[in-house]
């Protein structure tokens, strides 16, 4: 997602060996232990949603129905990383409350609410690489999770910081496409709006909200992946720098 991946979420939300700003508030261990379990499931959620996927295909299944087998495992693990949120608000991690919110933002709201509500995006093969983009991007939790565990495997490290390369463009259009698909049923059913007149003489309009998105993702898009070449850069480098020294 475009802004789930925004600012400091790469390393600020979990405690690394290599020295990044991501230590939680306090050095105690239940505290790193329960963090690392929290990665650890939640890479394994998403290992299950690519199983899914991938089986689906494999079954003979089409990117129409992919949404049976695939939705409900999705919508849940990705609601999971609203304790990031909650992991923010108690402190036992760095990164502020705002910063989490943006950051599980953008997959909420494709995951969670328009894929979840409305058929035509569900039926879109957008659906299918925005979910397998997804979950292959998620093996930064299994990396979070070694190094939480005082383990620091390079090839998670590679991993972590080279399958965004491919999976962030590619998954950022499948969620504008996603999106894009979902307007037509927005429009016909005057899904998540509110007209007026009402008691509360408030108006909203889940229609233009949805392409005012369409408009931010792009942008979105090139904040997280100008900053993501950053990351590759400087923790990618890292391993080199240490054999010449």
């Amino acid at each position: 997602g475009i802004n789930a991946e925004y600012g400091a979420r790469v390393q600020s939300t979990h405690t690394s060996t290599m020295k990044s700003p991501s230590t939680p508030s306090a050095p105690n261990p239940l505290v790193n232990y329960y963090l690392a379990a929290f990665n650890l499931l939640s890479g394994v959620g998403w290992m299950v949603v690519l199983y899914l996927l991938i089986s689906h295909y494999v079954n003979g299944g089409n990117y129409s129905t992919a949404y049976e087998n695939v939705g409900g495992v999705l919508f849940v693990v990705q609601s999971i990383a609203l304790m990031e949120v909650v992991h923010s608000l108690v402190g036992i991690v760095k990164t502020p409350v705002m910063t989490v919110l943006m950051q599980v933002y953008s997959r909420l709201l494709c995951a969670c609410v328009v894929t979840y509500r409305i058929p035509e995006a569900q039926q879109s093969f957008a659906f299918t690489t925005m979910a397998g983009l997804w979950a292959v991007s998620e093996i930064r939790y299994f990396y979070y999770a070694a190094n939480l565990l005082g383990l620091s495997p390079y090839i998670l490290l590679w991993l972590r910081y080279s399958l965004f390369l491919v999976c962030y463009p590619l998954g950022a259009g499948s969620e504008w496409l996603v999106m894009f698909t979902s307007l037509p049923y927005i429009s016909r059913t005057n899904l998540l709006s509110v007209d007026l007149p009402n008691s509360y003489n408030f108006a909203f309009s889940f229609y233009y909200f949805i392409i005012s998105q369409l408009f931010v993702w792009p942008f979105g898009l090139y904040i997280v992946y100008t900053h993501m070449l950053r990351q590759r850069a400087r923790n990618l480098s890292s391993p080199e720098k240490e054999k010449a020294n």
